[in-house]
C-alpha cells in the first residue's frame, strides 16, 4: 500500500490541488477504460492507478480553461 500511497502524494504535488486532482484522475481514468492507450507502462492494473501515475509523471497537461 506504500506505493500507492506515495503515488498519490506525487500527484498532488503534480497538481493544484486535491481536488482538482481527484477530477484529473477520473476522467482520465474514463478514457482509458474507453480504449484511449495508456502514456506511461503499466504497472498498475487499475484504470485510477494508471492515471495517477500519468499525473504525477507529468504525462498528462493541466491546461486552465477560461470561460
Amino acid at each position: 500500500m506504500k506505493n500507492v500511497e506515495d503515488l498519490v502524494d506525487r500527484a498532488i504535488k503534480a497538481s493544484k490541488n486535491r481536488y482538482y486532482l481527484v477530477s484529473l484522475a477520473s476522467k482520465r481514468a474514463r478514457q482509458l477504460v474507453s480504449g484511449y492507450l495508456p502514456l506511461v507502462d503499466k504497472k498498475f492494473a487499475k484504470p485510477t492507478s494508471i492515471s495517477l501515475l500519468e499525473i504525477a509523471d507529468g504525462k498528462i497537461k493541466i491546461e486552465e480553461v477560461e470561460e
